[in-house]
């Protein structure tokens, strides 16, 4: 509490726009290690780095979507499967599997889970 106020406080002035926060998109435990430290320099730079690559990739994409409106694109849409492989982090595997056959329709098979922790296919 640097500023003095109560964190619902804080919330009900950010939703009248009263005070609104900085917003810098700082992961929780960075913003920990700025208000533990006398220095918060080395995690904002760390911080800006990011924020420079994210806006480098945001670039390259409005680029390409530059040339498409110039250029025009090919649209066509592919006849029949293709295969696509997603890479997920799941720390509650039967869950994940539960909710990727509920909502996709796909059918779980688990080989190896210390190699590949889990194959989805389509029913």
């Amino acid at each position: 509490m640097l500023s003095g106020l109560s964190i619902p406080a804080l919330r009900h002035y950010d939703e009248v726009g009263l005070l609104a926060p900085a917003r810098v998109d700082l992961p929780l435990g960075e913003i920990r290690e700025v208000l533990a430290g006398p220095d918060s320099s080395a995690v904002l730079r760390r911080h800006r780095e990011r924020l420079v690559e994210r806006a480098e990739v945001v670039s390259q994409m409005v680029g390409s979507v530059d040339q498409f409106l110039r250029e025009g694109s090919d649209m066509t849409v592919k006849e029949g499967n293709r295969m696509v492989q997603v890479t997920v982090g799941a720390p509650d595997l039967s869950a994940s599997i539960g909710f990727h056959s509920d909502v996709f329709g796909v059918d779980a098979i688990i080989d190896d889970p210390a190699d590949n922790p889990i194959a989805l296919y389509q029913r």
